[in-house]
C-alpha cells in the first residue's frame, strides 16, 4: 500500500528539490528500494509550484538550518531569540529582513515535522505486517548528573537545576523512572493500539522558537 503524505514528501524532495534518494531515505529512515518502490508508483503525481528565485538567505540557509537545529534542543531561556540569529546573520553580512528570516525558521520547523511523521508512517508501514509498532519519547529537563559531567561546580550545577525547574509549568525536573515509565508503557501490551506518537515527556515545558 502507498501512502499517500509520504509518497508527495518523497516526489517533492527527489523531482524538485533534486534531492537524492539515498539522502531522502536517510531523511525518512527508509531503504533506498522503498523510496523506489514510491517514485515508481503509479498515483497520480502532483503537480509542484516553479522553485522561487534566488533569495538574499540563501547563501546563509545552512548555516541558518544548523543554529536552529542546535536552539531547538536548548530549553527556553537558554534560546536564542530569531531576533538575535538575525542580528547574528547579519554580522555575517546577510542584508534581507527579519521577517525572510522568521519565514524560513518557520519553514524550517513544519519541514521538521514532516519529516518524523513521514519517517514514523514509513517505517510503521515497512513493520505493520510483522505487529511492530514505532512510537517516540522526547523528555525535557531530567535529574541525571549530565550538569555535574559537564564540568560545573555543586553550585553551579544547583543553580543551572533550578533555573530549569523554573522553566517547566509542574515547577521541577522530571525524575529517570518517570522517563522510564513512559518507555516501558509504550513497549508494552497497554499501547497495543497506539503507534506514530512521539510522547513529551517534559512537565509541560514543550519545544519552540520565540
Amino acid at each position: 500500500m502507498i501512502d499517500v503524505a509520504l509518497l508527495g514528501i518523497i516526489r517533492r524532495w527527489h523531482l524538485r528539490d533534486q534531492i537524492s534518494l539515498r539522502e531522502i531515505a536517510k531523511r525518512l529512515g527508509i531503504s533506498r528500494n522503498t523510496v523506489r518502490r514510491y517514485l515508481r508508483s503509479e498515483t497520480v503525481e502532483p503537480a509542484y509550484a516553479d522553485r522561487r528565485s534566488a533569495s538574499a538567505l540563501d547563501v546563509y540557509t545552512f548555516k541558518l538550518s544548523a543554529w536552529l537545529k542546535t536552539e531547538s534542543t536548548k530549553s527556553r531561556k537558554q534560546k536564542r531569540s530569531l531576533k538575535q540569529m538575525h542580528a547574528d546573520l547579519c554580522v555575517l553580512g546577510f542584508e534581507g529582513s527579519y521577517d525572510r528570516v522568521a519565514a524560513f525558521a518557520r519553514q524550517w520547523k513544519v519541514d521538521q515535522l514532516d519529516r518524523v511523521n513521514a519517517a514514523s508512517k514509513g517505517t510503521t508501514m515497512e513493520l505493520k505486517d510483522r505487529k511492530i509498532r514505532v512510537n517516540s519519547m522526547s523528555p525535557g529537563p531530567i535529574e541525571t548528573q549530565a550538569l555535574e559531567k559537564a564540568g560545573l561546580t555543586a553550585e553551579q550545577a544547583a543553580q543551572a537545576a533550578a533555573q530549569f525547574a523554573e522553566q517547566v509549568p509542574l515547577g521541577r525536573r522530571g525524575k529517570p523512572e518517570e522517563v522510564a515509565a513512559v518507555v516501558l508503557f509504550l513497549a508494552s501490551d497497554e499501547s497495543s493500539y497506539i503507534t506514530e506518537v512521539d510522547l513529551a515527556v517534559d512537565g509541560g515545558d514543550g519545544a519552540g522558537l520565540n
